[in-house]
């Protein structure tokens, strides 16, 4: 194996607080917070599904305006 699919992550101004958001509807807890720079949900302790990390400056996403590309990546 090459490498293995740990997270998708979210480029954001507020990482706390997308968090919070996503780990409500997606029914995650916060298993890990930088400084709210990069924080980690997931279903169980320990477990890293969906990673938020902050993004300053912020550039919303336009599609598709390649001045604007999407903010997500796979880790």
């Amino acid at each position: 194996m090459i490498g293995r699919l740990e997270k998708t992550v979210l480029d954001c101004p507020d990482p706390r607080a997308l968090a919070a958001f996503y780990g409500e509807i997606l029914g995650m807890r916060i298993n890990e917070d930088t400084d709210g720079a990069w924080v980690v949900i997931g279903r169980e302790p320990g477990m890293r599904e969906l990673a938020f990390q902050k993004a300053d400056p912020y550039v919303p996403p336009r599609w598709p305006d390649a001045g604007h590309p999407p903010q997500e990546h796979l880790d």
